[in-house]
Formats: C-alpha cells, sequence, structure tokens
C-alpha cells in the first residue's frame, strides 16, 4: 500500500520528501514513516543521486495528478 500525494512538488527533492514524509504518516503511520526515514536516509548515506533518492520515494508513494491542472491548462495543453 502506498500513500497519496495531491500537492503539485515543484521538483525540489527536500519538498518532495517533505510531502511525502507527512503523507506516509498520515496516511501509512509512524512506522512505515519510520521505515520510509531509514530508507531516505540510507540512500543519501550511500552517495545516491537525485533519481534515486527519487526512487526510495516512490516506493512509498503515487502523486495524483489529475487535481494539478485547472480546465483551461488542460485545454491549452491539448492544443499544442
Amino acid at each position: 500500500m502506498k500513500a497519496t500525494i495531491k500537492q503539485q512538488p515543484d521538483g525540489n527533492i527536500f519538498m518532495i520528501l517533505g510531502l511525502a514524509g507527512k503523507e506516509i504518516k498520515n496516511q501509512l503511520g509512524v512506522e512505515t514513516y519510520n521505515k520510509f526515514k531509514a530508507d531516505v536516509d540510507a540512500s543519501i548515506k550511500s552517495g545516491a543521486d537525485y533519481h534515486s533518492v527519487l526512487g526510495v520515494v516512490l516506493r512509498y508513494v503515487d502523486f495524483d495528478c489529475s487535481a494539478w491542472y485547472t480546465d483551461d491548462e488542460e485545454e491549452e495543453q491539448e492544443d499544442e
């Protein structure tokens, strides 16, 4: 089971980690949050790059992109 993030992150790994940690704790509980935090810490300590740390995040969360665009933005994207 994964937590779901509805807020659109800006791509900053620290913002993503903060959003993920908050939603994991709220939706899945403290035990899963502690496991997530340990996995992220181990990844960073091993010298992992941005994409590797993001990979750890994606093992725990899904991003719900449906709320990220307004109807006007969706129409503009379809026109392009």
